[in-house]
């Protein structure tokens, strides 16, 4: 009988959570499972945007995405979250993106605007702040920052990437803003709360009840009642701090600074590699020995090596290897390897993606050049690579999940996945 308030009590703070779902709602929502996902759960969330056009930014195109999860469900082994069952898309999850960007002559459209905001809506059932990886490696590298906002101060949100990508948790929706700048970012949410009035007036109660879904990670996209909330670890210092490969405007920064602002983001990091002996000539040997990746694009043709840089609490380490399984002219599997060191602690991270070779000037792309076609088979290339090899590989959730438009107007995204192993 001593059981029954306690159960009383979650049933009305069950209900509680979807009665403030159904109140922030978007102005729409989203299909209850995307034509285009198939496999993805059942679940209605609202569709939120900033509107037809956003400080000088048009809209360039609202469109339904599927992620189709981490390939065999695979998770970072020993994080807290993960072991008490996570809402980590590790199957089919379909999303909403709306692309923002500063476009040409001509109506708002991919060919025409290079992407400045992504705004996605998610149901929350399937992205919420217990979705992501917390082990050693991800508290140091992309750990969660719950933030408070000022014109929303019920509202749970969280911040991550050095500000450069802002989560807000509604109930039944996750909206994710990615932006190129961390002041863009925020003005952008700001825009958000003014545009949907609603995600401001929450009460005391209806903020403790949103908080509790949004840290819970059981959450069901049924609206049944759910397991408790968890208590999220406590955030660590970023020494990553962006989840993405950045151009750098050398011209643009001085020795000890990066401009980070003037460059939009490239290519997703999915690859960690971290230990004491990590390095990336260590890392480039691996990837030639394992898989016949080879240095190609520098020792035969110096002229065409594409120099990116990555964000550390340091400074901006650009890379110091590349490897590829094919020549440059030629469709290939390409990553670049950034080093950096944290404490006693060295990383290598990388960007493996498709390259598509584009050999004439065709669209956007001049000759002899590149597009990104995907970024998570590459990656899982080499996770089959390293399984054999390595101890202690795995899948980790990072969420940078953001659409990056390339010279060929396609905009693949990343699953969000990274490949951490132990060197």
């Amino acid at each position: 009988m001593a059981g029954r308030p306690a159960r009383r009590g979650l049933i009305a703070l069950t209900r509680l959570v979807i009665a403030c779902a159904a109140m922030l709602a978007g102005v729409q929502t989203a299909p209850a499972r995307a034509s285009n996902c198939p496999g993805a759960p059942a679940a209605s969330y609202g569709s939120y945007d900033l509107g037809p056009a956003f400080d000088g930014l048009s809209k360039a195109t609202t469109s339904e995405l599927c992620q189709e999860g981490a390939p065999d469900g695979s998770v970072a082994p020993g994080a807290a979250a993960h072991a008490r069952g996570t809402t980590a898309p590790t199957r089919s999850t379909a999303f909403r993106s709306t692309v923002y960007g500063t476009c040409g002559s001509g109506p708002p459209s991919l060919e025409n605007c290079s992407i400045a905001l992504d705004i996605q809506s998610w149901p929350e059932c399937r992205r919420n702040e217990t979705s992501y990886s917390t082990g050693p490696v991800d508290n140091v590298l992309d750990p969660i920052t719950p933030i408070r906002l000022r014109a929303a101060p019920k509202l749970p949100a969280a911040s991550f990437e050095d500000g450069t990508r802002i989560e807000l948790y509604t109930g039944s929706s996750t909206i994710v803003v990615f932006g190129n700048d961390a002041h863009d970012v925020r003005r952008a949410v700001a825009r958000l709360l003014h545009r949907y009035p609603r995600l401001r007036s929450l009460t005391k109660k209806a903020g403790q009840a949103l908080l509790s879904a949004a840290e819970n990670p059981a959450l069901r996209c049924d609206g049944r009642r759910s397991g408790k909330r968890t208590l999220l670890p406590r955030p660590r210092a970023a020494v990553l701090l962006s989840g993405f490969t950045r151009k750098v405007d050398e011209h643009a920064q001085s020795a000890n600074s990066c401009t980070r602002s003037v460059s939009p983001t490239i290519d997703p990091i999915n690859v960690v590699w971290s230990g004491r002996t990590a390095s990336d000539s260590l890392i480039a040997e691996y990837l030639e020995e394992w898989g016949d990746w080879d240095d190609d694009q520098d020792e035969i043709i110096p002229a065409f090596a594409d120099r990116q840089r990555v964000f550390v609490r340091t400074g901006c380490p650009e890379d110091g290897a590349q490897r590829s399984d094919g020549f440059v002219a030629f469709n290939r599997d390409h990553i670049r390897l950034f080093e950096f060191a944290a404490g006693t602690e060295r990383f290598v991270v990388g960007d493996a993606h498709r390259d598509v070779a584009h050999i004439v000037p065709e669209a956007g792309c001049g000759g002899l050049s590149h597009s990104a076609g995907s970024f998570d088979g590459p990656r899982d290339l080499i996770a089959a690579f390293s399984q054999t090899h390595l101890r202690g590989d795995h899948l980790a959730f990072w969420g940078n999940t953001r659409r990056m438009r390339q010279c060929d107007y396609t905009t693949p995204f990343s699953d969000g996945y990274v490949l951490e192993a132990h060197v």
